[in-house]
């Protein structure tokens, strides 16, 4: 089988795994009849969440739930416990009544396995511990905690968190508030307060937050709530003049870099007005070939200056051109053909001259009719400019050939373009903590990139 068969028929079958997989994703439905969520504050500053989740599945088969819980305000989880109904499940190996613990993706993930289930109810309770989760301040320390998660693919009918303080608080002491899908609560007294939600869909979380007293428990700020303080301080303080800065650098490095572009052209790459010019010249300004004349002019040497070095040989008895003239098919028309000749081997010839006609007449004898070079005679171009170049540059018109000099432009440009993408990119992703702006120098340099690709 070829090999454009064999991936076609990968194709269609990576296609159609991905049709199974999608099928089968719809074809397993659940929710969770309730989630409910203890969670108590130690003396130590330890945190202890009990879960409760009631799974109802209505359609596929099941043997496996997680929970992942993200790390980035917390220090540790540990005491981790899972149940089912008051039976314990034990640390295994991805067994019915067994349950793992690991770290993925910046989050603590407990998976617990279960016998497959298929159009059944199961509850589960699920235990952890979280230290450094606590935040500490002068004002009130706070317990937040995203009770009901929001990685979830399904919704969850109802949820009731409870969360219960140590020491002794009154009513008036406590800030209450929650975060995300709506939520109702209730002090129950200084020590209790119960939240209650309902319907709460995929993607929608509920967070609960609760400041008591400073000093009831013991423990100091985790580093995570340091580093967050610095960071709302620096963005209270700090983060509108970084944008500005970072704005105003990208702004300057543009327009600098546009000036100074400009001074080089302006100083190095634009034709010098030489003022008022005869309106008749009796003789030529100088015996330079009409080729490298038409180099000169456009700084390219191209086809029309390779034709007018042909016309010029012509005119110096190197070479003559003959037109020639035959009936057309069946006598229809004319069909016009041009013959060159090699008259004489002029050793005053340029170097570039020489190889014109030493491809022109290759293997031909000294004779070549232009419909013979169709098609052939392209492959000598590269040659034969690179020559015309070379003798700019020895005439003195340049100081070296306008080809590489364009080339360097080109990659100096592509150069700024894509540094400035990479700059731009990094800068966005490694300081856009501490401003919004940060791609913005990045962004002044890679503009700059076209302007001198445009300017070569």
């Amino acid at each position: 089988m070829s090999l454009k068969k064999w991936f076609g028929w990968l194709v269609i079958g990576i296609v159609l795994l991905a049709i199974g997989y999608t099928v089968s994703a719809q074809s397993k439905q659940y929710y969770w009849d309730f989630i409910n969520v203890d969670i108590t504050v130690l003396a130590n500053s330890d945190i202890r969440v009990v879960e409760t989740q009631k799974f109802v599945f209505t359609s596929g088969s099941f043997h496996f739930a997680y929970r992942n819980i993200p790390m980035n305000r917390l220090e540790s989880v540990t005491d981790v416990s899972v149940s089912e109904e008051g039976v314990a499940y034990r640390p295994g190996e991805e067994v019915p009544g067994t349950f793992t613990t690991s770290r993925q993706d910046g989050n603590f993930r407990i998976t617990w396995y279960y016998p497959y289930t298929s159009n059944a109810a199961r509850t589960f309770t699920i235990a952890y511990t979280v230290k450094g989760g606590l935040r500490f301040y002068e004002g009130g320390d706070q317990v937040w905690w995203k009770a009901i998660f929001p990685d979830r693919d399904f919704v969850v009918r109802s949820a009731r968190i409870t969360v219960h303080l140590p020491g002794s608080i009154s009513r008036e002491e406590l800030k209450v508030a929650s975060y995300g899908a709506d939520a109702e609560y209730e002090i129950i007294d200084g020590n209790t307060i119960v939240f209650t939600a309902r319907d709460i869909w995929p993607g929608q979380e509920v967070e609960v937050r609760v400041q008591f007293p400073h000093g009831i428990v013991q423990g100091q700020p985790p580093s995570w709530q340091i580093a967050e303080d610095r960071l709302a301080d620096y963005n209270e303080r700090y983060r509108s003049l970084a944008n500005l800065v970072f704005a105003v650098l990208g702004l300057l490095i543009l327009i600098a870099g546009a000036v100074g572009l400009y001074l080089v052209w302006y100083t190095r790459g634009r034709d010098v007005p030489v003022g008022v010019v005869a309106d008749y010249l009796p003789e030529p300004p100088s015996e330079l070939p009409p080729g490298l004349v038409g180099v000169l002019v456009d700084e390219k040497a191209d086809m029309k200056d390779i034709v007018a070095t042909i016309v010029d040989l012509a005119h110096r008895g190197v070479i003559s051109i003959t037109e020639e003239e035959e009936p057309g098919f069946l006598g229809i028309g004319k069909r016009r053909d041009f013959i060159f000749e090699l008259l004489t081997d002029d050793g005053s010839l340029r170097s570039y001259e020489r190889t014109l006609l030493r491809r022109l007449f290759r293997g031909r004898g000294r004779q070549v009719r232009l419909s013979e070079l169709r098609n052939k005679f392209y492959s000598a171009l590269p040659e034969i400019t690179a020559q015309m170049y070379k003798e700019v540059v020895k005439e003195g018109l340049f100081p070296r050939s306008p080809e590489k000099t364009r080339s360097l432009y080109i990659v100096l440009g592509g150069v700024l373009l894509a540094g400035g993408i990479l700059i731009a990119l990094f800068a966005g992703m490694f300081l856009h903590t501490y401003a919004d702006t940060a791609f913005c120098p990045g962004l002044g340099i890679l503009l700059l990139g076209p302007i001198l690709v445009v300017m070569a």
